[in-house]
C-alpha cells in the first residue's frame, strides 16, 4: 500500500475512533497529550489535536501541531483542509482559498471542502461562487445541516436571487423534513416577493410542528396583520394570552406578554 493511502486510512481510523465520545475540551486535549505522549511519531494525533487547537482558538498551536503532521509525512492534499480552515480563522483569505482548493483537487467528493470555500468565498463578497459552492456541498450529503441551506438561500438572495434561494429551501424541507427554521426562512423570502398566500400557507403548516405554541400563534398573528386578516390575527392573540395566562412566569414568557400586547395594539383600533 502506498504512503500516501496509508496516512489517509490511518487518519480516517482516528476520527471514527474519537467520533463516539464527546468529552469536553479539557478532556480531549488532556487525553490527545497522553496519547501524543506515548506515540510521538503518530501524525493522526497531531492533526487531531491541531484541530482541537483551532476549535478553541489557539491558531499558533494549532499551526504547529499540522507542521508536525506535514514533517511526519502527511501530504500537502490531506492537510489542506486543516490549513484551509486554520487560514480561515486567521483571515488570511487568499491562503484559506488556495488550501481549499487544492483539497478539492485532491477530494472533489468532499462535502466539506465545498462548505469551507463558499464561507471563503462570501467573506471575499464572491457571492455567486459561494452559492456553486454551497449547492455542491448540498447535493452531496444525504443529510445537510439546515443551517447550510438557509446559508445557500441567503447567498443567493444576496444576488436578488430569490426564487432560487425558495427553491433551495423546499430541497432542504424535501429531504430534511419539516424544518422549522426552513420553513421562516421561506416564509419571509415568499412576504418579500409578494406572495402572501403561499406565506401564510407556510406558516399554517408549522402549526404541528411547533406543537401550536404561544411563540407559532404570535408569528402567525403578526403576518396575519402584515396581510391585512386583522380579525384572525385577533383570535389567536386572544388564544395566545389565554395559554400564557395558564403557564408559569419566565423571562422567554414575559417577553412573549410583551410581543403580545405591541402586536394588539397594531391591530385597528387599538391604542
Amino acid at each position: 500500500m502506498c504512503p500516501l493511502r496509508t496516512v489517509f486510512l490511518l487518519l480516517t481510523l482516528l476520527a471514527a475512533s474519537g467520533a463516539s465520545a464527546h468529552p469536553g475540551h479539557d478532556e480531549r486535549l488532556a487525553l490527545l497529550q497522553a496519547r501524543i505522549a506515548q506515540s510521538p511519531d503518530d501524525p493522526g494525533l497531531y492533526l487531531q489535536r491541531g484541530d482541537l487547537y483551532l476549535e478553541a482558538g489557539l491558531l499558533e498551536q494549532a499551526r504547529a501541531d499540522f507542521q508536525r503532521a506535514a514533517e511526519l509525512g502527511v501530504a500537502a492534499q490531506f492537510l489542506a483542509l486543516h490549513r484551509a480552515r486554520l487560514r480561515y480563522r486567521a483571515n488570511d483569505l487568499d491562503g484559506a482559498k488556495a488550501q481549499a482548493d487544492l483539497y478539492l483537487e485532491a477530494f472533489p467528493d468532499a462535502a466539506e471542502g465545498y462548505e469551507l470555500r463558499a464561507r471563503i468565498s462570501i467573506q471575499r463578497g464572491q457571492y455567486a461562487v459561494a452559492a456553486r459552492d454551497l449547492q455542491q456541498h448540498l447535493a452531496l450529503l444525504p443529510s445537510p445541516a439546515p443551517g447550510n441551506y438557509q446559508l445557500a438561500a441567503q447567498t443567493l438572495a444576496q444576488l436578488e436571487r430569490n426564487t432560487e434561494a425558495l427553491q433551495v429551501l423546499d430541497q432542504g424541507i424535501a429531504k430534511l423534513g419539516q424544518v422549522p427554521s426552513l420553513q421562516q426562512a421561506a416564509i419571509a423570502l415568499e412576504m418579500k416577493l409578494g406572495h402572501t398566500d403561499r406565506a401564510l400557507m407556510r406558516m399554517q403548516s408549522l402549526r404541528e410542528p411547533l406543537a401550536d405554541s404561544v411563540a407559532w400563534k404570535l408569528d402567525m398573528a403578526e403576518l396575519l396583520i402584515k396581510t391585512g386578516h386583522n380579525d384572525q390575527a385577533q383570535d389567536l392573540l386572544l388564544a395566545a394570552q389565554q395559554q400564557l395566562a395558564g403557564l408559569r412566569e419566565t423571562p422567554a414568557r414575559a417577553l412573549e406578554r410583551a410581543r403580545a400586547r405591541d402586536l394588539q395594539r397594531q391591530l385597528p383600533g387599538k391604542d
